[in-house]
């Protein structure tokens, strides 16, 4: 969020790497990998078993961290900031958790798209600007709004997510 390569995503490595880099990334985009040498082959060995193997160049994360060119952002706002604009209808918000977490409580009028199924889902993004995106605690919305800015859709992460609503006491809709 607080700074970026113009067009780039975020995908932690870990458990969830693969699916959502599978998700997100086409298997004829040209991929620049950003990684501490370290996780490289790794991390080159985990795309191409899903496909994603056009992998052109690579860079440590300390070469772009605090870097000029690292300076592209994503706003994010506080659920208190956001409760107003949803109350009274005037928010577009994008819930991107999965529909069995979105079933068991959302704020209201949000639409669902799981963030893993952006890529084929986009022409039921809402239109809005900006787009509110929130997930359980803000971080599958933040790579959902890293994908949707890269499409060029305004977006706003929502801070914290579902539970920093639930927490905030904001209207929950089923």
């Amino acid at each position: 969020a607080a700074g970026h390569l113009p067009g780039s995503l975020s995908f932690p490595l870990g458990g969830s790497f693969p699916t959502d880099a599978g998700s997100m990334v086409g298997v004829d985009d040209r991929i620049c990998l950003i990684v501490d040498e370290a996780n490289l082959e790794p991390t080159i060995r985990q795309l191409i078993r899903i496909g994603c193997d056009r992998i052109e160049s690579w860079c440590e994360a300390s070469e772009v961290t605090g870097s000029a060119e690292a300076s592209a952002t994503i706003a994010e706002c506080e659920v208190a900031d956001l409760m107003p604009a949803v109350s009274s209808g005037d928010a577009t918000v994008l819930d991107v958790r999965r529909l069995t977490e979105f079933d068991t409580g959302h704020m209201p009028g949000a639409t669902n798209i799981s963030h893993t199924r952006l890529r084929g889902r986009m022409d039921e993004v809402p239109a809005g600007e900006p787009i509110y995106l929130s997930c359980r605690s803000g971080k599958r919305s933040a790579r959902a709004c890293a994908y949707l800015a890269r499409a060029g859709r305004p977006v706003v992460n929502v801070r914290g997510g579902w539970l920093a609503w639930e927490q905030a006491g904001g209207e929950v809709a089923k």
